[in-house]
């Protein structure tokens, strides 16, 4: 017995409507993220010309800053970092508490020209944060710095 043309039509729609909705359940997840996620915050002028310095300087496999999103919205209180990944460290920096002091210094000097020039002093920032990584290390060193800090023109901040 053959289908008649509506039939046929019929079945196609329930078909295709069965294929959407399994689609839906499939991807929702992803769906749902894409439609949420704010976009990302691109860098300013000033912060792509101090990073692609940073990177020239430094020498490292990657940079980047967080946050990532927001960028410009100043109710939001966040820490602005920028986290540096390097293939291989220092010879002896896990153990030569001279080395560590030398990265808390370049640290230093990282954060307190982003503070001063990159962001201009922002209220948004009440934490300024350099990461060093060190694939070889699998290791993370992390310092941070108040605003409070960073305005100070003493050459004295080794964690003391």
């Amino acid at each position: 017995m053959a289908l008649r043309k509506k039939h046929k039509v019929l079945i196609f729609v329930i078909a295709l409507i069965l294929v959407i909705i399994g689609l839906l359940y499939y991807y929702g997840f992803a769906i749902v993220l894409w439609m949420f996620t704010p976009p990302v915050s691109k860098l300013q002028p000033k912060e792509k010309h101090y990073i692609d310095s940073l990177r020239a300087v430094y020498s490292c496999q990657s940079i980047w800053r967080e946050p990532r999103y927001f960028m410009n919205d100043t109710s939001r209180k966040e820490e602005y970092t920028i986290i540096m990944i390097f293939n291989k460290s220092p010879a002896g920096l896990e153990t030569d508490s001279l080395k560590q002091d030398s990265l808390r210094k370049n640290a230093f000097k990282i954060a307190r020209y982003a503070y001063l020039n990159v962001v201009e002093k922002s209220p948004k920032f009440p934490e300024y944060v350099v990461t060093f990584t060190y694939e070889d290390l699998f290791r993370d060193y992390r310092f941070a710095f108040k605003p409070k800090e960073l305005e100070d023109t003493s050459d004295n901040h080794i964690g003391h």
